[in-house]
């Protein structure tokens, strides 16, 4: 064969292939998309964001609908809005062929519900920053005797990063306490609830019982581990063998020791 012919019969073969490809594109392009498969990750006991109220949101917002195509998804508007939901702490949404593509959400995990008086509150999660409540409450920490908070000045980040604001304010002392109870599955089943006295700090009120337990402040994390450890030591080697019922409260802002007030 003649080297020009081989040449020409090549390039003849390319651009067939090229135009096949093209072609196969704008084919693939103007698929109907599926229905996303969701990963939706939830703590548990929290059911915040389910697959159908997810794909509710995207077709109210005009992201997604039946008869959209593959060239008019738009996967990073469709990110974004995700990521902007109040439940949703990061999102990857990503296609695939044949008009498949997924969306993967890993939802906020609430560590406590500030109950102000009057109002019904909000949630505070694992990362220090407020959260709307849902439709669906989660089992967590409530926290009274914090009237004077909102949504507006609860940001945990910007506390920490404002020493004027930090030494002032009790809300990083409630998230270290109730992140410490989340964490503890020894004490997240004994607590159910923080209050905030003025005179005496932090108290924990138990699941079981009457007793009062004063917890204080809680300005680092050593201080509430050091305080937890006590409290532990005096459930398992003190309550077993006097009991509950000749305590009426429990100290443990005092360093190297607890004080137990008896009836």
């Amino acid at each position: 064969m003649k080297p020009w012919l081989k040449t020409t019969l090549w390039s003849v073969f390319a651009l067939a292939v090229l135009v096949l490809l093209v072609a196969s594109q704008l084919s693939e392009s103007k698929k109907k998309t599926q229905a996303p498969k969701m990963h939706i990750h939830e703590h548990p006991g929290m059911s915040f964001l389910t697959e159908e109220e997810l794909l509710t949101k995207l077709k109210r917002a005009g992201l997604w609908r039946e008869n959209t195509t593959v060239d008019s998804l738009k996967i990073k508007n469709i990110e974004e809005y995700i990521q902007k939901l109040n439940v949703v702490d990061s999102v990857n949404v990503y296609s695939n062929l044949g008009g498949k593509w997924e969306i993967d959400v890993q939802i906020r995990r609430p560590i406590v519900r500030v109950l102000p008086e009057g109002n019904s509150g909000f949630y505070i999660d694992d990362k220090g920053e407020a959260m709307e409540l849902s439709d669906f409450p989660a089992h967590v920490l409530i926290a009274t005797g914090l009237d004077d908070f909102t949504m507006e000045n609860s940001s945990y980040k910007r506390l920490i990063n404002n020493d004027s604001l930090i030494t002032i304010s009790k809300l990083d002392d409630l998230y270290r306490i109730s992140k410490y109870v989340c964490n503890s599955t020894f004490f997240n089943a004994l607590f159910t609830q923080l209050h905030y006295d003025n005179n005496k700090g932090f108290k924990l009120i138990p699941r079981v019982g009457n007793q009062e337990i004063v917890f204080g402040l809680a300005q680092s994390d050593e201080e509430v581990e050091k305080k937890f450890n006590k409290l532990k030591v005096f459930y398992e080697e003190i309550i077993p063998y006097e009991g509950w019922e000749k305590y009426e409260s429990i100290d443990l802002r005092f360093d190297e020791q607890i004080v137990g007030k008896k009836k």
